[in-house]
């Protein structure tokens, strides 16, 4: 097995690689956690009727070491673990009980008699569970993903960065001080090898989507030493070397910025930072107050993380001790799951509007997540509390009237081809703020091939853009920016041309009909970029009426074939000798418009020929 150090009780830093010669390591990083992301008002019993307790799904998760499996909370079968873990371990019991466990009626010794498992309760509680130790991970990941069509994974882990304090009290530092010796290179880094190979393997899966806990890396001893100096291990040039005597700052910059995981960095996975209970829910910006210990951005190109806010603090779940072992916990490691957990019953309910559809992309799970997220910290996004504090009703309502709008209305998955733009227009009653996000799953990263600190080289490869025009066409509206030389500063509107997420936000738009816009900059990478599109705030409107309106020859034996579309729906062209047997014309055609034309060339020697356009689901 990998070479395992103690930091503190149940919890190991793991030798995972050497990259650059240097070793990289890695460390792990529920009633209440659901009140405060709303998630309890989608269970049976909540207030809206959704009834969603994630039976008949499958999702999965990696950590230290093993879970648990025959823990009352698990049921029967309900979580397995399907490699060899040499141990089973406190924070996988714990992580695994914070997605799924039942809730049981259990009851402490007393007094006071309390009820314990119900407010253990996870997330997705029926839902089960594929549990793996982090030692094979991306290996195993993409075999789920070829052999079990896996969407939606929790990992609670990332590279272990700055200072650490192991079991026995001894300080290391994991930066390198040949390149700096007061800030370790690892944070906010795309980190070869890791943030890049799992952009990757999220980008050739299409609808698997990993989230990962941002870190712990901004309070007490995940910070650093409070008095120095102090004796300490840290690398020079990739050795590990004894240091007394010196003295270093405590991770993080001013504010405790650009303290983000190398894991979390990754730009295609959903990345979730902690935040104090809210009992009761949600209750305005001031109502959410990030936990003292979650990790903040920016990445070190500019990039938005973490992406959204679940709840880490004190999470009652259950410990791998004993079959009815209970534990508080608290971290960015407990804030992951409860945001996972969440999702899970979001894609429970998206399957089930969708009965003949199979999955939704994995930018659409995580533009959902983001779209809908609750206002926290600084208006619009910040390097804090990201696109804000997860909530899972906002979320379940917006698939829901998505699919009782017949027309796409709410969530649009479409295809853009090099040199295309997507349009549509949207309508707005003036009630309402109007808001539209897009978000896609960009190919991976440039990673540098050397340490450098602060890399400030932009990693993403196809850069879209979204721009929405008022009814009068007078006054275009931009995304949201951020400045990362100003990490503190409200977010502005602009160019973005960081992030592979971009929301245009109108708080008081007028009343008529808003156009959406998506371009890209230069020649799309492999030719085209699938995107997934957000709207509220709009009122949706009818279903065009589905036929061929016009037919035209552009050239000799060809013709163009028009029609009305609904942009994000799927069509495709069919051919037939005599209007009975219809063979498809190979590839779909992903509407970008609301109006599209497909070209057909006649069949040679054909005396007659018929063509068709059917909707795709």
């Amino acid at each position: 097995g990998k070479r395992r150090i103690p930091i503190s009780a149940g919890k190991n830093a793991v030798l995972m690689d050497i990259v650059y010669g240097h070793p990289i390591y890695y460390q792990s990083m529920n009633a209440d956690a659901a009140d405060t992301i709303s998630t309890d008002e989608l269970w049976p019993g909540g207030s809206i009727g959704f009834n969603l307790t994630g039976s008949g799904t499958t999702f999965a998760m990696w950590d230290e070491e093993g879970v648990r499996t025959s823990h009352g909370e698990f049921s029967i079968n309900r979580v397995t673990q399907k490699d060899n873990p040499s141990f089973i371990n406190s924070h996988a019991t714990a992580v695994a009980g914070t997605l799924v466990a039942s809730g049981l009626e259990l009851f402490n010794v007393g007094p006071p008699l309390i009820s314990i498992g119900k407010a253990a309760k996870g997330m997705s509680f029926e839902a089960s569970l594929s549990a793996y130790d982090f030692d094979d991970h991306f290996i195993e990941m993409g075999d789920e993903v070829l052999s079990t069509d896996l969407q939606l994974s929790n990992h609670s882990y990332g590279v272990s960065t700055g200072w650490v304090k192991d079991s026995l009290g001894n300080w290391f530092w994991r930066g390198e001080t040949t390149t700096s010796q007061n800030e370790d290179w690892k944070f906010g880094f795309y980190l070869i090898n890791f943030s890049d190979e799992v952009d990757d393997l999220v980008y050739n899966s299409d609808s698997y989507l990993p989230v990962f806990s941002a870190g712990n890396d901004r309070a007490g001893d995940d910070n650093g030493p409070l008095n120095q100096p102090v004796d300490h291990t840290a690398f020079f040039g990739g050795v590990p070397t004894f240091f007394t005597g010196v003295t270093r700052s405590l991770d993080g910059d001013a504010g405790g910025f650009d303290t983000m995981n190398a894991l979390g960095s990754a730009k295609n996975v959903l990345t979730v930072g902690s935040v104090d209970d809210i009992i009761g829910g949600y209750n305005g910006p001031g109502s959410v107050v990030v936990s003292s210990f979650s990790s903040f951005g920016p990445t070190d190109d500019g990039r938005i993380k973490p992406d959204v806010m679940g709840n880490g603090l004190s999470l009652l779940t259950p410990l791998n001790t004993a079959d009815g072992a209970y534990q508080f916990i608290s971290g960015t490691s407990f804030a992951a799951p409860n945001v996972t957990g969440s999702l899970n019953l979001i894609r429970q309910l998206y399957l089930q509007l969708h009965p003949n559809e199979t999955s939704m992309l994995a930018s659409t799970l995580k533009g959902i997540a983001i779209h809908t997220a609750d206002e926290a910290g600084n208006i619009g996004p910040d390097y804090r509390f990201g696109w804000g504090l997860l909530n899972a009703v906002t979320a379940a309502r917006l698939v829901e009237d998505d699919a009782n709008s017949a027309a796409k209305a709410h969530i649009k998955e479409v295809t853009l081809l090099d040199g295309d733009f997507i349009e549509f227009p949207v309508l707005s009653n003036g009630s309402g703020p109007l808001r539209i996000t897009i978000c896609w799953t960009d190919l991976p990263g440039t990673a540098s091939p050397n340490i450098i600190l602060d890399q400030t080289t932009l990693m993403l490869r196809n850069d879209l853009d979204l721009r929405v025009t008022d009814p009068p066409g007078s006054a275009t509206h931009f995304p949201w920016v951020l400045n990362p030389a100003v990490p503190a500063a409200n977010a502005t509107t602009g160019d973005n041309f960081r992030d592979n997420v971009e929301q245009v936000f109108i708080g008081n738009p007028v009343t008529g009909q808003y156009t959406v816009k998506v371009t890209h900059k230069g020649s799309l990478q492999n030719g085209l970029q699938k995107v997934s599109i957000l709207i509220s705030g709009n009122i949706p409107q009818p279903k065009p009426r589905f036929y061929v309106s016009d037919v035209s020859t552009p050239s000799t034996n060809t013709y163009a074939l028009l029609w009305p579309a609904v942009v994000g729906q799927n069509y495709k062209l069919q051919s037939s000798p005599d209007l009975n047997i219809w063979t498809d014309v190979p590839g779909e055609i992903s509407a970008t418009k609301v109006n599209v034309a497909a070209e057909v060339t006649e069949s040679t020697g054909a005396d007659k020929f018929f063509y068709r356009v059917v909707e795709v689901d």
